[in-house]
């Protein structure tokens, strides 16, 4: 079966749950300086994501699991880990980490239209064959 570059995407992006599943670089002024994995749904809004620091040269490790950090959520871009794309209206909870270095996002999720029933036939169709659209 043959899918245009643009279906594929969009398959990716529905398997994916919306880009969720795969994760998200947290970058600051274009550097990236962490990731978010293990999403864990909150509620209706809400995600939970454990952040991972990534080696940089603005060594902000340490203010990564600061809140004051996260307060200023405009200098940051959340990018796909996979994809690429920007998700340009997450931001933290008001009080975003935890005891377990964990933080609470809204709106971190890559926004396209949700799956018809053909869409789905197709993405059981492939989904076995995930890893070739990578």
């Amino acid at each position: 079966m043959h899918f245009s570059d643009s279906y594929k995407r969009r398959l990716q992006i529905w398997q994916s749950n919306y880009g969720r599943d795969d994760g998200w670089y947290v970058e600051l002024e274009g550097v990236r300086v962490a990731e978010l994995v293990d999403c864990q749904f909150v509620d209706m809004f809400w995600d939970y994501y454990r952040i991972v620091p990534l080696e940089n040269e603005l060594n902000v490790n340490h203010e990564l699991f600061q809140r004051e950090f996260w307060d200023d959520f405009g200098k940051l871009t959340f990018r796909s880990r996979s994809l690429g794309d920007v998700a340009d209206s997450a931001f933290p909870g008001a009080t975003p980490l935890d005891e377990e270095d964990r933080l609470v996002m809204r709106g971190l999720y890559l926004r396209i239209d949700d799956p018809s029933w053909l869409d789905r036939l197709a993405m059981w169709w492939v989904g076995p064959m995930k890893q070739k659209f990578s």
